[in-house]
């Protein structure tokens, strides 16, 4: 994925620029990433992307940064305790969802099922079988996972307002629902089932299922991001009709928006950080090249396709 995405950059780097060129008509001045041509502002969001990527990567490579002494620890909690559980509030809480098209969320999240299911079963039934069946049912699980999980927040929101402004960042809010209300506490007890398993298979005994439930409940209940997610919910449809929009957009309330908006500010600059410096310079694999094509084509066809489907304008050609 990483790879992909630095082809991009580099190819949309090279393109953008002529295209603006040959498709400018006025004399008009823009700043390069505001405004203007798509392609261009998609080339700016890929490369602030990939710097920030790449100083991770950099920072670790050089040891500047030493993840084992832990001086990654702090960033991390921020990210996954703070950052991420506001922004999907955030996001949730003031999205308009009265407007959107339920017919391409449904596509997305339908796709991205199918493609769940293909993967847990590929890795289950194929790679390295000898295993017991719990760790075998713990590696499908995260590879499933690892074919679904979207980067909604610090590349999905840059990307969409780049194409096409903030009109469409309430699919993000909706697929962040549907994605942390269905998939995500599906792939949570599929991991704790798997690790009741596995630890079946080492003592001998068979997992509890009363064991199993509360072990779901308890990881469901306790997963900020869920938690965030629902609070969203509640104050979207309970309390946000009373707190009035600003330029026709739904905000929260001052001063809590203020201290929301400062405390996440970081979260795009620091997150991309964090997985620069997580990258390492090993071989692919067959496995990686599958999961990733999984990830990256595979799915996003099936959604396409789903979506023909259920979205009739977009089957006719009349939509866009």
């Amino acid at each position: 994925e990483i790879l992909i995405l630095f082809m991009s950059c580099f190819w949309l780097g090279a393109t953008a620029p002529l295209v603006s060129a040959g498709t400018t008509t006025t004399t008009t001045t823009t700043i390069p990433g505001e405004g203007g041509d798509p392609l261009v502002n998609l080339a700016y969001v890929l490369l602030k992307t990939c710097s920030s990527l790449a100083l991770g990567f950099v920072s670790v490579r050089f040891g500047l940064v030493d993840p084992k002494r832990g001086d990654l620890r702090a960033l991390s909690f921020y990210i996954a305790r703070v950052a991420l559980p506001l922004l999907v509030f955030k996001v949730i809480a003031t999205a308009d969802l009265a407007t959107l098209d339920w017919g391409v969320v449904a596509a997305c999240n339908i796709g991205k099922l199918a493609v769940f299911v293909v993967s847990f079963l590929c890795s289950y039934l194929a790679y390295k079988r000898r295993r017991g069946k719990g760790q075998r049912l713990l590696t499908a699980t995260i590879f499933g996972f690892l074919t679904t999980a979207s980067n909604d927040f610090a590349i999905g929101i840059p990307v969409l307002q780049a194409l096409y402004g903030d009109k469409m960042l309430g699919y993000i809010a909706a697929n962040v629902f549907v994605f942390q209300t269905i998939l995500q506490p599906m792939t949570m007890v599929l991991l704790e089932i798997g690790k009741a398993v596995r630890g079946g298979d080492e003592d001998g005994r068979a997992p509890s299922v009363c064991g199993m439930v509360w072990l779901c409940f308890r990881g469901i209940a306790t997963n900020l991001v869920v938690i965030a997610t629902v609070v969203g919910l509640a104050y979207h449809f309970f309390l946000a009709e009373a707190v009035p929009k600003e330029n026709g957009v739904r905000v929260l309330p001052h001063p809590i928006s203020d201290v929301v908006d400062l405390w996440t500010a970081p979260f795009t600059m620091m997150f991309l950080f964090l997985n620069g410096t997580a990258l390492r310079c090993e071989r692919i694999g067959f496995w990686d090249a599958l999961l990733t094509l999984m990830k990256v084509v595979v799915c996003a066809y099936v959604s396409y396709g789903v979506c023909t489907l259920l979205v009739p304008s977009l089957g006719d050609g009349t939509g866009r």
